[in-house]
């Protein structure tokens, strides 16, 4: 029996397929994305499985397939295969977990890393292409990319060259290696990239960019002393008095900020306009954890409610409750929560929030019946929104000093009517969703 590879949704589907059909499911949604695919070749499990371009970037691909987490020697050597092509980039999809000591070492260098979690959400939220079939059983080893992918170089042309060559430079390094000997290779010019939850779509530089034709920032988003940094790790103040839940941010012009500027999400038909950010500013008290964001966005779009309101403009807060029980292990577990907070569309949706509870299994369940309230503002460049999150709610009682994992991102759709996940930033560029020691921290004070 053949099933398409459209057809394929869930991370157990994919841990189905044989190592080899793998590399061609990767190849075909590298294809579906809008890249040109350079063509395929099989180097014992840890050289180039794949050969693609970007805009004329060539990317070199290895396919982790396996349930054993993927370790820092496989990055390694990813890193020194992408050196002995002389490829820009090097990407690593695994069906497996990735260990936060790998994504530590990826952090720096133009390495993007594609876990088992976030393949399954590449999969499942870029718009699928047509058909390409395969059959669920061992395949010999391929020469070229499964339609409808675009062709790969034929034999006879340069890249046959190129990868004999990339053999044999692989083949020098693993004596170098053998003999105690590690080539260590700093580029040094190329920004630092975090391990992503899809490969960056075609023509799009990995470093956001602010747009100088968008709207300044209306008086609520300007940070606190005129600066907010990405990456930071927010604080919440306590405060003596809980703020109006109206939407209108005067209250919080002397609470510390944090701003989500950094592209963590793109979907391949993003037209790359850099028109989102959120600065936000946390409070908290012994009942509610206070939140207060300013979002800069110039095309409003929300037709969703409930657990899909991810797919228009709105926002999400990651929370790990228990830090400390999460030493030695880099999946969801019980201790996780999600927040998607949604402005509305300011007339006939209401502003809304949405909480997920992960479980010990690593997923991500709706957990209904939460006591969150908030309320947002349309404003001429974007919206303001205020929140009260209940403590009971979190399972959690609050102490000042206490610090907690949290990551704090901005979901954009500029697609008016459409239901999409468009572009997500981040105030973590190294946020992982299915890890939660890369989501940052939150300390009260």
């Amino acid at each position: 029996m053949s099933i398409s590879f459209d057809q394929l949704r869930t991370l157990a589907q994919i841990e189905t397929l044989e190592p080899a059909t793998l590399e061609r499911f990767v190849s075909w949604l590298y294809a579906r994305d809008g890249y040109e695919v350079l063509g395929t070749t099989r180097t014992g499990g840890d050289g180039v499985d794949l050969l693609v371009s970007n805009g004329g970037r060539q990317i070199l691909v290895q396919c982790k397939h396996g349930r054993t987490p993927i370790g820092q020697p496989a990055v390694r050597d990813i890193y020194a295969a992408m050196h002995a092509v002389q490829a820009a980039e090097a990407h690593l999809v695994a069906t497996a977990a990735i260990t936060s000591a790998a994504q530590d070492w990826a952090g720096g260098k133009p390495i993007t890393l594609v876990d088992g979690t976030s393949l399954e959400v590449w999969v499942n939220r870029v718009p699928a292409a047509p058909t390409a079939a395969y059959t669920p059983a061992p395949q010999p080893t391929p020469t070229a990319v499964p339609q409808p992918a675009p062709a790969p170089a034929e034999e006879g042309t340069p890249w046959l060259g190129l990868l004999i060559g990339a053999g044999l430079a692989l083949v020098v390094i693993c004596a170098l290696l053998a003999g105690g000997t590690y080539w260590y290779f700093d580029l040094g010019a190329p920004p630092a990239t975090p391990a992503l939850q899809a490969p960056t779509p075609v023509g799009q530089d990995t470093t956001p960019t602010a747009d100088a034709s968008q709207p300044q920032p209306v008086a609520t988003v300007t940070p606190r002393g005129g600066t907010s940094t990405a990456d930071a790790a927010p604080v919440a103040v306590r405060l003596s008095t809980p703020p109006t839940l109206d939407g209108r941010l005067d209250e919080w012009a002397d609470v510390p900020s944090v701003t989500s500027s950094q592209r963590v999400y793109a979907i391949a038909s993003w037209n790359g306009t850099a028109d989102l950010t959120a600065v936000w500013r946390l409070g908290w008290d012994d009942q509610n954890l206070y939140v207060a964001v300013a979002v800069q966005d110039d095309t409003h779009v929300q037709t969703q409610t409930g657990n899909q309101t991810f797919k228009g403009d709105s926002l999400e807060m990651q929370f790990d409750t228990d830090r400390a029980g999460d030493i030695g292990r880099n999946t969801l577990s019980a201790d996780d929560w999600q927040i998607v907070l949604s402005p509305g569309n300011f007339t006939s949706l209401p502003p809304e929030a949405f909480r997920f509870h992960a479980n010990d299994s690593g997923q991500m369940r709706d957990a209904t019946g939460h006591s969150i309230q908030l309320a947002a503002v349309r404003q001429p460049d974007g919206y303001t929104i205020e929140v009260a999150i209940p403590w009971a709610d979190l399972a959690l009682t609050p102490s000042a000093g206490l610090v907690l994992g949290l990551n704090l991102n901005a979901n954009d759709n500029d697609t008016s009517g459409a239901a999409v996940q468009e572009v997500m930033m981040s105030n973590n560029i190294n946020r992982t969703f299915s890890n939660p020691t890369t989501w940052g921290t939150l300390e009260l004070r």
